[in-house]
């Protein structure tokens, strides 16, 4: 049963939902909504872009450029290959900073969602790559630079979303594992970045073929409001305990002189009673 908060600390609860029951209310949590690129934190890509070079010399090497001012959409996930066997020009990783500083230091997160509004998805290469999230840790909360190319993680952060499963009209939800929602900044910004899981993150190259590419790309937070890079997060005191509310304790309504509508269940959330 969900019930509705209807002031701070106290709930509404149909009498009905009460007779011979006696139900369990959890802590008061609270959802918020941050977008990256708001309050000055920045969302973009950073690539290393080269003449012909090995897998390793351009997934490992150090960034050649960065694009973050302006742009309303963008790679995350780019793979290109050379004109010769086995070499390869380019690789893109995207970056999503949130201000979540206004979570209370001491709550809980429950749940975490980053959502990716997709906008273009291109195969050339035939190499199906994925994307999943990860952490980063550009030199600057509002900007970004070539060097940070180098600057994410290798551990996965939800579940791996798929090229063929993923929207370029819509947004495509990664929820948060435990890894993931750790990595939520109460006191500051969270960073994450966006890689592909098969290839860039697994270090493992795809098949070659000629000159050509295979990407995914998203919108930023330019692009307006609507598909704006979003962090979802649910949370709620740590210091509330579960509260009972005991059927024996409210009058049947079959029974009673008046109409009865609803019961306020409420607690003192100082005195924990």
């Amino acid at each position: 049963v969900k019930f509705s908060t209807t002031e701070e600390k106290c709930f509404t609860i149909p009498i009905d939902n009460l007779i011979n029951k006696k139900l369990e209310l959890g802590p008061n949590s609270t959802t918020a909504y941050f977008y990256s690129n708001a309050s000055g934190v920045v969302d973009g890509y950073a690539k290393h872009d080269v003449s012909q070079t090995s897998w390793s010399a351009v997934r490992d090497g150090a960034g050649t450029g960065a694009t973050y001012d302006y742009i309303s959409y963008g790679d995350i996930n780019v793979i290109e290959s050379g004109s010769s066997d086995g070499y390869w020009v380019r690789m893109t990783r995207g970056f999503f900073l949130f201000n979540t500083a206004a979570i209370p230091d001491d709550d809980v997160i429950e749940s975490a969602t980053l959502s990716l509004h997709g906008y273009q998805k291109v195969d050339n290469l035939g190499i199906t790559p994925d994307v999943n999230i990860y952490s980063s840790f550009p030199a600057s909360n509002t900007k970004l630079v070539a060097a940070d190319f180098s600057k994410v993680g290798n551990t996965s952060f939800s579940t791996t979303i798929s090229y063929v499963a993923w929207d370029t009209s819509d947004y495509n939800d990664f929820v948060l594992n435990a890894a993931g929602k750790a990595a939520i900044d109460k006191t500051g910004v969270s960073k994450f970045s966006a890689r592909s899981a098969n290839y860039d993150a697994a270090d493992t190259p795809p098949s070659w073929s000629s000159a050509d590419e295979s990407y995914i790309n998203v919108l930023f937070e330019y692009g307006g409001s609507v598909g704006s890079p979003m962090l979802t997060v649910t949370y709620a005191p740590a210091d509330q305990p579960p509260f009972f509310v005991d059927y024996d304790l409210i009058p049947d309504p079959a029974y009673s002189n008046s109409t009865l509508n609803a019961s306020a269940a409420c607690w003192d959330a100082e005195n924990n009673s």
